[in-house]
């Protein structure tokens, strides 16, 4: 079985599983990896400049290899690609996004204005949650800022943005509600006063969390970008200023946030056109215990502290996990019965009566309480499913440091800007990064126009717009902080943990790094995380600083995922690289932010990098060693992006570093799926390099191969990420 099933596996209960006839196992076994990968990377692309995938270079898969005939037809090729792909998103950390997060405070909004809303229309409530989903992102992209430095004004603003918004919510859906059920409305909801407040915390904090009001500008410029609405978002931009501040939106500023938000609201899918309360009492309140919640939502009535609880509250998948399936049943039976229809048990009687007499049931008609009973789950688990398949991410940057730990990005980038004016090394360093950041943007922006279009189904061109790169502060703080979280992904809760059982590997392992381990466990705080980033201490200018950032900020938790990241290989690898890079003195080039980002771009991509290149020189009928070797050249130059006069010396100690390292990089392309995955990779390259000359292989990667490169060793290394727990 592909990884990728035994990892979506692991998002359901086994009492689901074991059921064969459950819809929910029926379901995994036949979707192919190709259609679960759709209907994860929608919810990507249709908000891929919130989930910062354009700015951190984190490419849709547009193509399978490198050069302008990349990708197979062939069924079994695809399916081992994607499998892959999705396998290592699910194996990735939890995924902090907006999108996330607003599904979580939507779900529990329902729960605390239930009582509120239970003796209006149905709708009401429906539309009242689609505003606490909506909101999330007219704040997070600054469409609406908080106006005034003191928590009181700002709150009462809020309240009266929120209801206008409750009531814009009728224009849209073309629904009605009378003035005096609005001011009902208004007084019920209101009475729940800290669970306001939590949505008023909630929403200040996703304000702030991509942009300062002094970024603005480069912000809009980056959020919106180049569309075919140009005229539209230059009146926008025009009255920004001002529009941002008043508590009602206009119609234009409507238009602008159709733009940014999802193109679907997932939620809908759990209510459907039904009755929500039954929905909230029988499944959101298996999902969240309010009893438990309770001390949580109060605490927001006098401050924000506990905000960072609430987000990882919302995204504990466990709850999810047993609670949904806990409360689907029932619900099922109440939407039914609350629809008058006869019992469906005895309609299933019927059809198996049929069936058991011998009767011809080819004219029998399938009874519409079973038709709607099927309807129903297939909308339950298409939520199910895409919500929790959206809450891991391969990628270091999870927005946990952005939202959890921002004081960490604050400090090592506050001067990032400032140095980059001053230093051509770094403004070319950046430059290449505007360039794939170019290529990158194109094909998101390409497929979310067809999605938002209607499309299901459209070509997707080999080629991006070449169009002239242009100069972004926006994009260039974004990636760096992007790249900065990268560094610190140890730090990023993981729900799914995988292990090694290759006693081999164990011991390989065991010998080569338990000694390390062993010492490093065994420190206090402070000592621990100066040897736990040691070879970052010794090239950064003020390395008392960085130890005092990260001893203020870290808690109990933060240093148990640490120490548990010392049992993976893929730490130990960068570990071992970084340990090497020291005598190059790169700090003399690079400032410390800069250079935190590129460590952080090296702790992404050069697990995959090492696996493939072993792969690529232990297989049959390899390329050449120096072909092979393009691919480290490349990956210096433009994935690292180090173009100085040291290039060829990092070059040199990457080249040692997977030497050194083979032995046990060997065994572990022997891992699950892949080595049908490098076969595909090593096909694809072998066709790159024929009849081309090194000099001319170095010369013939485009823009689009080094997006897609990119995302190949991203793909590669989240994939492998496994601990290795010697016995």
């Amino acid at each position: 079985m592909h990884l990728f099933k035994r990892l979506l596996l692991t998002k359901f209960p086994n009492s689901t599983i074991h059921n064969a006839v459950n819809p929910a196992s029926m379901f995994i076994g036949f979707i192919s990896a190709k259609e679960f990968f759709s209907i994860i990377n929608r919810k990507i692309i249709e908000n891929h400049k919130l989930n910062l995938f354009d700015v951190n270079l984190d490419p849709i898969e547009f193509k399978m290899g490198f050069g302008e005939n990349p990708n197979s037809d062939k069924q079994k090729d695809l399916e081992i690609y994607f499998a892959y792909a999705v396998a290592a998103n699910l194996n990735g950390t939890l995924f902090f996004s907006p999108a996330n997060l607003a599904n979580g405070v939507s779900l529990l909004a329902t729960l605390y204005f239930k009582q509120a809303m239970t003796s209006f229309p149905e709708y009401y409530f429906v539309q009242l949650i689609y505003t606490v989903f909506l909101l999330s992102f007219t704040f997070v992209s600054r469409v609406k800022v908080f106006p005034s430095e003191h928590d009181q004004e700002n709150y009462n603003w809020f309240v009266e943005v929120f209801f206008d918004f409750y009531k814009i919510t009728f224009e849209q859906l073309q629904t009605k509600i009378s003035d005096s059920d609005f001011f009902a409305v208004k007084k019920a909801v209101l009475q729940e006063t800290a669970f306001c407040f939590l949505l008023f915390h909630f929403y200040k904090k996703l304000n702030s969390l991509l942009a300062e009001k002094s970024s603005d500008t480069d912000y809009l410029d980056w959020l919106l970008g180049k569309t075919k609405q140009t005229n539209l978002i230059k009146a926008f931009k025009e009255n920004y200023a001002t529009t941002k501040y008043l508590p009602h939106s206009s119609a234009l500023e409507q238009s602008i946030l159709n733009m940014v938000r999802p193109a679907d609201i997932l939620i809908k899918y759990l209510f459907g056109d039904a009755n929500p309360i039954i929905a909230v009492e029988t499944i959101v309140a298996r999902i969240f215990d309010k009893t438990e919640l309770d001390p949580l939502v109060q605490s927001f009535l006098t401050s924000d502290e506990q905000l960072p609880q609430l987000f990882e509250y919302l995204l504990e998948y466990k709850k999810y996990k047993y609670g949904f399936f806990a409360g689907v049943q029932n619900y099922i039976i109440k939407l039914l019965r609350s629809e008058g229809k006869e019992d469906i048990l005895e309609d299933i009687d019927e059809m198996l009566s049929a069936i058991d007499n011998g009767d011809d049931i080819s004219n029998f008609d399938v009874p519409e309480r079973i038709k709607r009973e099927s309807k129903v789950t297939e909308r339950l688990l298409n939520f199910y499913v895409t919500l929790l398949g959206g809450f891991t991410t391969a990628r270091g940057d999870s927005f946990y440091l952005r939202l959890l730990k921002p004081e960490i990005l604050d400090f090592f980038t506050k001067n990032s800007l400032n140095s980059l004016l001053g230093s051509e090394v770094q403004l070319e360093y950046f430059g290449g990064v505007l360039y794939q950041y170019a290529k990158n943007l194109y094909y998101y922006s390409y497929i979310n126009e067809n999605i938002r279009a209607g499309k299901n189904k459209f070509s997707m061109p080999l080629k991006g717009d070449s169009s002239k790169v242009t100069t972004n502060f926006s994009v260039i703080k974004l990636y760096t902080e992007g790249m900065i979280a990268s560094f610190f992904q140890d730090l990023n809760p993981k729900d799914t943990k995988l292990t090694i059982k290759n006693t081999q590997i164990l011991e390989l392992f065991k010998t080569q790094f338990g000694e390390q381990v062993s010492e490093m466990v065994k420190l206090g705080a402070d000592k621990f995380l100066e040897a736990f980033y040691a070879p970052i201490l010794s090239q950064i200018k003020d390395s008392k600083a960085f130890v005092r950032v990260l001893s203020s900020s870290l808690q109990e938790n933060d240093l148990v995922n640490l120490k548990d990241a010392l049992y993976k290989l893929d730490f130990w690898i960068s570990f071992s690289f970084f340990k090497k890079l020291e005598a190059l003195k790169l700090g003399k080039q690079y400032d410390d932010s800069l250079l935190l980002a590129l460590f952080g771009s090296i702790r992404e991509t050069f697990f995959g990098l090492a696996l493939l290149f072993v792969y690529l020189e232990q297989k049959e009928k390899a390329a050449s060693r120096e072909k092979n070797e393009i691919l480290l050249m490349v990956y210096v130059r433009d994935i690292l992006g180090i173009k100085i006069k040291k290039a060829d010396q990092v070059f040199k100690v990457m080249v040692e570093t997977i030497e050194e390292l083979k032995p046990i990089l060997k065994l572990w392309i022997s891992l699950d799926d892949n080595k049908g995955f490098f076969d595909l990779i090593a096909k694809n390259w072998d066709s790159f390099c024929a009849e081309k000359t090194e000099d001319q292989l170095l010369a013939s990667f485009s823009g689009e191969d080094l997006v897609w490169f990119r995302g190949l060793l991203k793909n590669i290394a989240y994939y492998n990420k496994r601990f290795v727990m010697p016995r």
